[in-house]
């Protein structure tokens, strides 16, 4: 039993996703924007389409961006779990063994506070970070909702 609550394979999965979404997300958006320059035609309603096509390309561009950027910190957050599961684990075995060398239960509780304030930290991050990106993608989403 770990002290530390998580799935890092879980986490790294979900990363894992959110990346190859985000690659193939990018190679769909360019090859819309090659397609519409090679059939532009320069009318009135061709024109007025360029105005949506542009915000649609920003918007593809910054929500590829965007999932690659959470994909790599849930990869860094499984990578910080795992470690955080690994030090919980030793730690209790330590406080478990018999053998020497003893240490005190403040000094095992002193190691389990600091992994878990690291982890603490570390989730505030990504916390942030998901925010942050969840303001971009519906700052992009309100664009495309005005120009469609």
């Amino acid at each position: 039993m770990s002290t530390v609550a998580g799935d890092p394979a879980s986490c790294s999965h979900l990363g894992g996703c959110l990346r190859r979404l985000a690659a193939r997300l990018r190679t769909a958006g360019r090859a819309n924007h090659d397609a519409r320059d090679a059939s532009a035609i320069p009318d009135a309603s061709a024109i007025e389409a360029r105005g949506g096509a542009e915000a649609l390309d920003a918007a593809t561009a910054a929500a590829a961006h965007e999932l690659d950027m959470v994909g790599a910190a849930l990869h860094a957050r499984a990578g910080d779990l795992a470690e955080a599961i690994a030090g919980a684990r030793r730690a209790i075995e330590r406080a478990t063994s018999t053998a020497p060398p003893f240490q005190s239960p403040t000094d095992l509780q002193q190691e389990l506070d600091h992994v878990t304030s690291l982890l603490d930290s570390r989730r505030r991050r990504l916390r942030a970070l998901l925010h942050t990106s969840t303001q971009v993608l519906q700052r992009h989403a309100s664009t495309l909702r005005a120009v469609s």
